[in-house]
């Protein structure tokens, strides 16, 4: 939707995502997008129970000003405790364009349950569309109609090894980024370098 010379045609235009997050902000959490390009030079970020919401993959576009950065962060949880502060989003109907990461979830002990990732397409990243790495897991989730074009990675998961700290007495920490019942349906990847790299520290279960 943004067309061919769309990296040379972000070059100056204006940051918006201080109005998209604080939509996301507000206390409804909900962020309702037009159908057209909006650029942002730094992520936003996507608290427990947050909905970023597009018009269509064909119609509302969101682009990175930076190329370095992530454009959604999904953040919340218990960075300093043992176990997870469990929650959800949702993320529909959009492009995300020309960053490192599409969404990254690297926050420590947050555990992402019943997130729903519907009708979203992930172009140019040099990371990956979905970046998992140092985060206590994603479970119960439901990712349909998802598109990776010329991604570096569709879905890159990265655990985080056990640290030396007392959560390990559970079997568990913060860090390890497992993925378990998160099922992709009718999902595409295309001239991506790799699809789907799994690298927990965690054994995956149930996928």
């Amino acid at each position: 939707p943004t067309g061919p010379d769309w990296a040379t045609r972000r070059v100056g235009m204006m940051d918006e995502r201080a109005a998209i997050q604080a939509m996301l902000d507000a206390p409804s959490g909900v962020a309702m997008l037009e159908p057209r390009t909006y650029y942002i030079g730094g992520s936003l970020v996507l608290g427990a129970g947050d909905r970023l919401i597009g018009r269509g993959m064909g119609r509302t576009a969101i682009v990175a000003l930076d190329p370095s950065i992530s454009l959604i962060r999904v953040q919340w949880g218990n960075p300093s405790g043992c176990g997870a502060i469990t929650a959800g989003f949702m993320l529909a109907e959009l492009t995300l364009q020309g960053g490192a990461s599409g969404i990254e979830s690297s926050f420590p002990g947050m555990q992402i349950n019943q997130a729903v990732l519907s009708h979203v397409t992930f172009r140019n990243m040099s990371e990956a569309g979905i970046f998992i790495r140092g985060t206590y897991g994603w479970d119960n989730n439901f990712f349909d109609y998802l598109n990776f074009v010329d991604c570096a990675f569709g879905v890159h998961q990265e655990g985080i090894p056990r640290p030396a700290d007392s959560c390990y007495g559970i079997g568990e920490w913060s860090t390890m980024s497992y993925v378990d019942k998160t099922v992709f349906y009718r999902n595409q990847f295309v001239r991506c370098g790799r699809a789907v790299v799994l690298n927990p520290t965690r054994a995956n279960n149930l996928d």
